[in-house]
């Protein structure tokens, strides 16, 4: 579903979006309108297109550089989250190469994560990266968490609401199957 956005909103993006990022607009938008959802660089930009709302931020890009202490400078095993971040990230190689800590914490214990497959938070805290509250799952099964929005911060209504996505995604499965034969 797309966001509407307000006439003030509209207001400072065309305001604040020459020269900068979709990032740092994003950035920007949510700390003037920190008592409204909030948004992400994606939405930014397709707001900006959709309202045909100049964008010049490869500007700022071309002449980037790194200043020495920041993140993107940081040696391996660094990790970063906050704001920006639903994830925390760890530094994994160079040049910036991060992954998500969950993720690594993951394969830690039971391996590369199978194709197909996306780690989801069983207590919604997506910066709890603890092994006991990930939990693997397919894209079918996902598709229906979020379909049927019983994605919540409570691990057992969680657990249940996963077996309850599984076999439901294990019966189109076989209808399908049976559909082709």
């Amino acid at each position: 579903m797309r966001r509407e956005y307000k006439e003030d909103e509209i207001a400072f993006l065309k305001e604040i979006s020459p020269g900068k990022t979709y990032a740092a607009i994003a950035d920007a938008f949510n700390v003037w309108f920190r008592d409204r959802d909030y948004v992400m660089p994606h939405q930014v930009k397709s707001a900006m297109k959709y309202r045909k709302i100049p964008y010049s931020g490869h500007l700022e890009t071309a002449a980037r550089h790194v200043p020495v202490g920041s993140v993107d400078a940081a040696p391996y095993g660094t990790k970063k989250n906050g704001e920006r971040y639903r994830y925390e990230m760890v530094k994994v190689a160079e040049p910036n190469v991060w992954k998500r800590k969950s993720l690594l914490e993951w394969e830690k214990h039971y391996g590369p994560l199978p194709e197909g497959k996306i780690i989801i938070f069983l207590d919604g805290n997506t910066l709890n990266s603890d092994i006991e509250n990930l939990y693997a799952v397919s894209l079918g099964v996902h598709f229906r968490l979020n379909k049927y929005r019983v994605m919540k911060p409570n691990r057992e209504y969680m657990l249940a609401a996963i077996k309850i996505a599984e076999m439901e995604d294990s019966i189109k499965q076989l209808k399908e199957k049976r559909k082709n034969r």
